[in-house]
């Protein structure tokens, strides 16, 4: 016989053991996510978890004398009554309906239901998730398929999906009517053939371009192909072209979207053609004017010649009756030869100017090394006449070498300097400087003076032939120097501009290509 002790001792033990198992099965109610429930074949509930009670608002005594089929509206309840007596006949069951709350709300649910035995009591032991989420979320991509489908099907662009092997899969709304086809026309057939000739117009193999779009995808984002109608019209299409790639990371389709560009294509192709067209006339009439040029020059030269021996005579008969008849001429008669002498060597000097003009022009320009420092001393002593009984102060900065006609460039030399000293009359010193510098990002050439300076508005006048910003009174000159002077630098292939202000000098620049030693000198 056992002793009391012991007996008392176990059913202490078992006691606890089961209230040990009832925590743990409270607990496990009470941690279900959703809700939670049991009741026996009459409906009366006998167990549900705090998550039954929040979500259908009641209170546990309220669900207590509640029935399960209290928690649904009219038109689910036979649907649920019929679930339920297949639990309790089958075993199992689920179903989706909507869960009634205390408010009247009917909040989406999808329940599960078995049958167990509790305490001797057959009873059904079922589980609700709330789906409210997912039908949000289902709604939400039905939604944006159905958004997508509409942009895709009536986008105002050709869409188009075909495989590795060239079998279409898909084509938009657009792209069905665009090429005149129907969708069971077209899905499944080789994009040549159908939408795509096998040889452009232009000859080019376009089979052979779609092996290359697959080989090198990214070489084909962007490309521009002839296609065509299902009446055979072609057409020119601009597609941009990705990849669709399958789990193994190999290209399983391509989707191409296109535009048709014929009408601006046939646009460019007409400009294009009109361009070459242009060019050609540009350059005839180029030519042409080249030649008249070289006519008028080869005239100007021979005039300029015949016009020297007159004037020569004239000159000299001049001079000649100044000298030996003058006692017995008039103060009135002795201005006239004057005034006819004056004339004809300023005649004379136009003469040379308009052959040394012509003469930059026809004569070939050679290339050798040119020291602009000896140069500009060459020059200066040309002109020492002019400079006679003045004082001009001369300042020469470092001159950087170059290559180019050291005869035609000493003459650039020459006319920029005469011209400083001309216009630098009436200053008191007169200052010439010349030098380097870089100007616009480049090594240039400067005159500069501190004379009458002229109107940067009238900048645009300075090297046109005959061309003057002052008054011959003011300023001897025939209007050709400056234009002889721009003649060689272009020739040089270089170009020549001023800065001026009016009555404070003005600088002359220059570039030439080939400028050596300026680096150096920085």
């Amino acid at each position: 016989m056992k002793s009391p002790l012991l007996v008392a001792d176990a059913r202490s033990d078992a006691e606890a053991f089961l209230q040990r198992e009832r925590h743990f099965s409270d607990t496990l109610v009470a941690s279900v996510p959703g809700i939670l429930y049991l009741y026996d074949e009459q409906g009366r509930f006998l167990r549900w978890n705090r998550q039954f009670e929040i979500v259908s608002g009641y209170s546990a005594e309220e669900v207590a004398r509640m029935h399960p089929l209290d928690f649904f509206t009219g038109e689910e309840k036979s649907l649920l009554e019929e679930r339920i007596r297949e639990v309790f006949a089958k075993g199992e069951s689920s179903v989706e309906a909507g869960f009634l709350t205390k408010d009247g709300r009917s909040i989406p649910f999808f329940f599960t239901g078995r049958k167990v035995l509790f305490d001797g009591v057959t009873c059904l032991v079922g589980m609700g998730i709330d789906l409210t989420e997912r039908r949000l979320a289902e709604r939400a991509m039905r939604e944006s398929e159905c958004k997508y489908r509409e942009l895709v099907e009536h986008a105002n662009s050709i869409i188009l999906r075909w495989t590795r092997d060239g079998r279409i899969t898909f084509l938009n709304e657009f792209g069905l009517k665009f090429f005149g086809y129907s969708a069971g026309e077209i899905i499944g057939r080789h994009v040549v053939g159908t939408i795509v000739p096998d040889t452009e117009s232009t000859s080019r193999n376009l089979r052979s371009l779609m092996e290359q779009i697959l080989e090198n995808p990214k070489a084909f984002e962007q490309n521009i192909n002839e296609n065509v109608r299902r009446n055979g019209e072609r057409i020119w299409i601009a597609w941009t072209n990705k990849t669709v790639l399958d789990e193994d990371g190999r290209i399983k389709e391509v989707l191409s979207i296109g535009t048709d560009i014929t009408e601006k294509k046939k646009a460019h192709d007409e400009i294009r053609q009109l361009n070459v067209t242009l060019e050609q006339r540009v350059a005839e009439r180029t030519a042409e004017l080249e030649d008249a040029n070289k006519e008028l020059e080869a005239f100007s030269y021979s005039v300029s010649h015949d016009l020297r021996a007159p004037l020569r005579a004239i000159n000299g008969f001049t001079g000649r009756i100044l000298q030996e008849y003058s006692e017995g001429m008039s103060e009135e008669g002795k201005h006239y030869l004057e005034r006819i002498r004056s004339n004809g060597e300023h005649m004379g000097h136009l003469i040379d100017d308009l052959l040394a003009f012509s003469r930059v022009s026809r004569q070939p320009i050679r290339r050798e090394h040119v020291d602009h420092a000896k140069l500009v001393e060459a020059a200066l002593e040309d002109l020492k006449p002019q400079t006679e009984g003045r004082r001009i102060e001369f300042r020469t900065d470092a001159l950087p070498e170059s290559e180019g006609d050291p005869r035609l460039l000493k003459q650039v030399w020459i006319n920029l300097l005469s011209n400083a000293i001309k216009y630098s009359r009436g200053r008191a010193p007169a200052l010439v400087e010349t030098g380097s510098a870089v100007e616009n990002g480049e090594p240039a050439y400067f005159v500069r003076d501190n004379g009458a300076g002229f109107d940067m508005k009238y900048a645009h006048k300075l090297f046109g032939v005959f061309q003057r910003l002052h008054r011959a009174s003011e300023f001897e000159g025939t209007g050709v120097g400056l234009a002889i002077i721009q003649r060689i630098i272009h020739r040089h292939g270089g170009r020549i501009w001023a800065k001026a202000e009016k009555d404070r000098g003005a600088t002359f620049y220059f570039t030439l290509p080939e400028v050596t030693g300026y680096e150096q000198r920085q």
